[in-house]
């Protein structure tokens, strides 16, 4: 599991996931401040698994990796001839 939240992301998200995680003992002091958990938790692993499925990328967008290229097939038309072992030439 690759990171796909940027630094920036992470800051807001853990902002927002206390701000609501305070609300459960502050202002409407309701149960649902601790939704905040989900936005605190994706922050400290680095990855949004609803980024993932919507294909988005904030690492990448930043500009804190560099992008995956595609590898390039080499093909080699030399082929290594076997050489006979000791064995193979009565060698003992």
């Amino acid at each position: 599991m690759t990171g796909n939240i940027s630094k920036d992301d992470r800051i807001i998200r853990i902002v927002i996931g206390l701000g609501f995680i305070s609300m459960t003992f502050m202002g409407p002091e309701t149960l649902w401040g601790w939704v905040g958990i989900v936005p605190l938790l994706t922050a400290v692993m680095g990855f949004c698994p609803l980024y993932k499925k919507l294909g988005f990328d904030t690492k990448l967008a930043a500009g804190e990796i560099e992008p995956v290229a595609e590898a390039e097939v080499v093909e080699s038309s030399e082929t290594v001839e076997a050489q006979p072992s000791n064995r193979e030439a009565g060698a003992t």
